[in-house]
């Protein structure tokens, strides 16, 4: 028995030789829509369990103990209003390198998040649009990274993100809110709608 023959498969990341982009980003979407289906229902605790371990073996083991000793360093010199504050601002930053383009319809918006964070292997985005506000809950972010001591002010980083985004496409000056998502791993943030 040779050593490819134990190899287990691995699917080709990026863009393959000779395959056209288009191809590419289907096979992603569906991969997304399988992985989204898969993890639709997280309130068991089986469920919850797994997804509880893909979100913290998410992140690369070189960069998991840098981290959370940076997490732990920050908050021996910011208080969370604060890192709350540094982490909008790099998520705003952050924001900046993918413009968002042409996104003339919730949909075009959906799929651009989708696109800039399943490229970067940051979980998937469902939008809703609601009476009064805009939801956007944001699931499987690798956040946890950070350990949990950095729960209340990590997601800031995202917030910081939509709302760059949102301002781009001229939210203006209503503002992103984060509020408690109803799924386990996921943060929500509403857009609220000008009275």
């Amino acid at each position: 028995m040779t050593a490819s023959d134990t190899e287990i498969p691995v699917p080709a990341l990026g863009n393959p030789v000779g395959k056209p982009r288009w191809q590419t980003w289907v096979a992603t979407q569906r991969l997304n829509l399988r992985v989204r289906n898969q993890f639709s229902d997280m309130q068991d605790e089986p469920a919850a369990t797994l997804l509880d371990y893909y979100t913290r073996h998410q992140t690369s083991v070189q960069w998991r103990d840098f981290l959370t000793s940076l997490a732990e360093e920050f908050e021996t010199q910011l208080d969370t209003s604060q890192l709350r504050v540094l982490m909008s601002r790099i998520g705003a930053r952050f924001a900046a390198k993918y413009p968002a383009g042409d996104c003339a319809t919730l949909d075009d918006l959906a799929s651009f998040l989708n696109h800039v964070w399943s490229s970067l292997d940051w979980g998937f985005v469902r939008l809703a649009e609601r009476d009064d506000f805009l939801a956007i809950e944001h699931c499987c972010a690798p956040l946890a990274a950070f350990g949990e001591q950095a729960a209340p002010w990590a997601s800031a980083f995202l917030e910081g993100a939509y709302q760059h985004w949102l301002h781009e496409l001229g939210a203006g000056s209503l503002a992103l809110q984060e509020y408690q998502s109803a799924h386990a791993h996921a943060y929500e943030f509403r857009l609220l709608k000008a009275p």
